[in-house]
C-alpha cells in the first residue's frame, strides 16, 4: 500500500477562513522520520468541505480510514469519507447521519467492527456495516434531555470494544455498544481528549480543564495533575508499551510527560517557539508525535529527550489530530487545518 500512495499525490483543497475552524489543506499521511516523502490525500469529492475535523482509522482493517471534513462557509455542514485502499480513493459514507446546520461531526472512533461519530447537538451515532447506515446511539447519549449536547470526543476501549467514552462537557460511558449510557464524570469545564490504558482498561484518564484519572472504569476519578499548573490540556496519550509513561499536550503552554501514571508531571523542552500542541500520538514503538500549532510534526523516538522534524514538508502546517495507519509501522495520519 505505500508504494502506491507515494506515487498518489493530490493538490491541497484550497479553502476560505472561520473564526473558529480555519482552512485546511486535507489528510496528510506523513512518512517515518527517516524518510523525506508526504503524501496528500483527498477525503473531498467535490463541494466546500475543507476543514478535516476528525479522523480515524480501523485497526483491523489495514488501509482503511475515515476523514470528517465540514464546511466552513456553509453554516457547518459536514461530509463523511471512507477509503479501504489508505487514501488512494474515496466514498461518501454519510448515508443516514444528521445534516441539519451546525450539527458538524467533531469525533471519529473504531473499534469491535463498529464505527461511532460525535457531533454537536446530535450526540453519537454508530455504523456497523463500515458507514453504509447509521443510528444513534441509546438511552442517555449526551444529547439526551439535560445531557450536554456536544460529543468532542469519542475512546474505545481497546481490550473491550463494546466499552466507550463519550462527551464534551461532562464524559459518559457505555458498556454495550453504545446502547445505553450514563455519566461517569462531571469535570470543571470541558473534555477535549480520553485515554484508556492498553494493558489495564480499568485505568482511564479525561484531559481538558485538568487532568482527571479512573482506576475503575470510571466508576469514580481523582484529579491528577501535580506539575500541569492548570494549563488546558488538548490532548493526553500513553505510552503502550510502558503504561505509566503519559504525554500530555496543551493549548498554549507546551508539553508534559508523566512517568508515574499522571501522579506528577514536567515540561518537555521541544525547541519549539510556539508552546501550542494541539495533538499527541505515541505509537507500537514508542515514538511519540506532536503536532504543533502551525510549526507541523515532531517527533521523539527518545522518550522526549530529543526530537526532529517528523517531515520538513508538513512545516507550516496546523494538526489537529493524528491516526495510526495499521500495518504501515511508522506510518500515520494527520488532519491538518490552516
Amino acid at each position: 500500500m505505500r508504494d502506491t500512495l507515494e506515487r498518489f499525490v493530490v493538490a491541497a483543497v484550497a479553502a476560505g477562513r472561520s473564526p473558529l475552524l480555519p482552512a485546511t489543506l486535507a489528510v496528510i499521511l506523513a512518512t517515518q522520520v527517516s524518510e523525506g516523502a508526504v503524501v496528500k490525500v483527498n477525503p473531498t469529492a467535490s463541494g466546500p468541505y475543507p476543514s478535516v475535523t476528525a479522523v480515524a482509522t480501523d485497526p483491523r482493517a489495514p488501509g482503511t480510514v475515515y476523514v470528517s471534513s465540514v464546511s466552513t462557509t456553509a453554516d457547518w455542514i459536514f461530509t463523511l469519507s471512507k477509503s479501504t485502499d489508505g487514501g488512494r480513493t474515496w466514498a461518501s459514507a454519510d448515508s443516514g447521519l444528521p445534516h441539519a446546520s451546525g450539527q458538524a461531526l467533531l469525533s471519529l472512533a473504531v473499534g469491535g467492527g463498529a464505527v461511532y461519530a460525535g457531533f454537536t447537538g446530535a450526540g453519537v451515532w454508530k455504523s456497523v456495516d463500515g458507514g453504509a447506515s447509521w443510528s444513534q446511539t441509546g438511552k442517555g447519549n449526551p444529547t439526551d434531555p439535560g445531557n450536554p449536547g456536544i460529543a468532542e470526543v469519542i475512546a474505545v476501549d481497546p481490550s473491550v470494544p463494546t466499552t466507550l467514552y463519550a462527551g464534551n462537557w461532562g464524559l459518559f460511558k457505555s458498556t454495550d455498544g453504545g446502547s445505553n449510557w450514563r455519566n461517569v464524570l462531571n469535570a470543571d469545564g470541558q473534555i477535549w481528549s480520553v485515554a484508556v490504558d492498553p494493558k489495564s482498561p480499568g485505568t482511564v484518564f479525561a484531559a481538558g480543564t485538568g487532568v482527571y484519572k479512573s482506576t475503575d472504569a470510571g466508576g469514580t476519578w481523582a484529579p491528577v495533575g501535580n506539575g500541569l499548573g492548570g494549563f488546558a490540556v488538548a490532548s493526553i496519550a500513553i505510552d503502550p508499551n510502558a503504561t505509566s509513561t503519559l504525554y500530555a499536550g496543551t493549548w498554549q503552554d507546551g508539553l508534559f510527560k508523566s512517568t508515574d501514571g499522571g501522579a506528577s508531571w514536567r515540561l518537555i523542552d521541544t525547541k519549539q517557539p510556539n508552546p501550542q500542541m494541539r495533538t499527541v500520538l505515541v505509537d507500537a514503538r514508542s515514538v511519540v508525535y506532536v503536532g504543533v500549532y502551525f510549526f507541523g510534526v515532531l517527533a521523539s523516538t527518545d522518550g522526549g529527550v530529543t526530537w526532529a522534524n517528523a517531515n520538513p514538508a508538513l512545516d507550516g502546517e496546523w494538526i489537529w489530530s493524528f491516526a495510526l495507519a495499521p500495518g504501515e509501522t511508522g506510518y500515520v495520519y494527520a488532519a491538518t487545518v490552516r
